[in-house]
């Protein structure tokens, strides 16, 4: 069974971010709930291995919950997974009752990309490759280059 591609407020097609977006079927209210995110569900520990010379190695379906669970969005997952990132969001992530929704951070118009900071996290000292391996296109004029969730060091800027 393939993942649908239209739902009530939102549709899939190619997006000018990263591959296929998510976008608004017709208005959407501030507030609303617009997709749940859906996927198989596994402990932290049964994160896969991420081969970094892969070309997409990089792009992750994976959302964490708060009890640490995660939900892996390329095994059984649905079109939430097609949300791309942005600095400048019109959409953010909650999470009730351990389901994570996509809803509207604002009144979101009629044919307009949903998209959503995803705040990816990394610990330890910061690293140069993060600059490619997390690099951000989303456009904004309010762009930080990357999609984690820190500033890229005064040492680094030079290279983005």
């Amino acid at each position: 069974m393939g993942i649908a591609i239209k739902g009530e407020f939102w549709f899939v097609k190619k997006s000018k971010v990263h591959g296929r977006g998510l976008f608004a079927r017709k208005d959407i209210p501030k507030g609303t709930k617009i997709i749940e995110y859906k996927g198989t569900r596994m402990p932290p520990d049964a994160l896969p291995d991420i081969d970094e010379n892969e070309p997409e190695a990089f792009h992750t379906v994976i959302f964490s919950l708060d009890s640490g669970w995660l939900i892996d969005a390329s095994r059984r997952g649905n079109a939430a997974q097609f949300a791309n990132h942005s600095c400048n969001p019109n959409c953010s992530t909650i999470e009730e009752d351990d389901r994570i929704y996509i809803i509207a951070e604002r009144k979101i118009p009629k044919g307009t990309e949903l998209v959503y900071d995803y705040h990816l996290h990394q610990t330890g000292p910061f690293q140069k490759d993060w600059l490619t391996d997390y690099a951000c296109h989303c456009g904004s004029s309010k762009c930080r280059k990357i999609m984690l969730k820190r500033k890229i060091p005064q040492k680094f800027l030079k290279f983005v």
